[in-house]
């Protein structure tokens, strides 16, 4: 399960200079909130009913993961989820912070 991964990456990273953001499009905002409550998330989630962001940024698989530069740009994306792929996701945020 990716969600409670995360929260251990964020912990690592604490004091970094980045954000996280969910944003959550399976119409299922409350359960999305319990859920992220439950294993201890701290980043803001966002509710997209529309799935506007989706058709955006052309996700058609839940989880997505985008990390966008300081300028707004997609440098990387990450579809689904594996164990270990928090580790992929730490060097690519160490590398976006040293730029």
């Amino acid at each position: 399960m990716e969600f409670p991964r995360l929260v251990g990456l964020i912990d690592k990273l604490a004091g970094e200079d980045f954000q996280l953001l969910a944003v959550e499009t399976s119409n299922r905002a409350q359960m999305a909130r319990d859920f992220a409550e439950e294993v201890g998330a701290t980043w803001p989630i966002l509710v997209d009913d529309s799935r506007m962001s989706g058709e955006k940024f052309g996700i058609r698989a839940v989880p997505t993961n985008l990390f966008i530069d300081r300028a707004g740009r997609i440098v990387f994306s990450a579809i689904g989820y594996r164990e270990g792929d928090e580790v992929n996701y730490e060097a690519m945020i160490r590398a976006l912070l040293a730029r």
